[in-house]
């Protein structure tokens, strides 16, 4: 947390709707919001790899480039997906993140049971 500014501006995921499976979609602001968004994450994911392939920077923007896998603790079925991150820094702290991939597979898995489970597990 230490890298964030006090005013930080913080979306995960960055699509402009909140999903009902996953209560973290909201927008966060400041270290509070972030820090519940990190807990509500670990509370119902467990991350299994998170890989980043690309990274550029150009000044105080930074992209990140990646993918990244696990599993809904609830239901033991598996996650992944493809993201960009995008960075704004200000003083050397985080002021502004984006964290755009596509949630479906994760609101998928928290209600996936049985076959349709290893079904995502085969996609995964």
């Amino acid at each position: 947390m230490s890298c964030l500014d006090e005013n930080v501006d913080w979306q995960s995921p960055a699509t402009g709707i909140t999903v009902k499976e996953i209560p973290w979609s909201k927008p966060r602001h400041g270290l509070n919001e972030v820090s519940a968004f990190f807990k509500e994450v670990q509370d119902k994911l467990d991350l299994d790899e998170m890989t980043c392939t690309t990274l550029v920077a150009d000044g105080d923007n930074v992209m990140a480039e990646g993918y990244a896998r696990g599993c809904v603790c609830k239901t033991g079925c598996s996650w992944s997906f493809n993201y960009v991150m995008a960075f704004t820094l200000r003083n050397g702290k985080i002021v502004r993140f984006r964290n755009y991939y596509d949630p479906a597979n994760i609101a998928a898995a928290f209600h996936a049971k049985g076959k349709a489970c290893r079904t995502l597990l085969k996609a995964a």
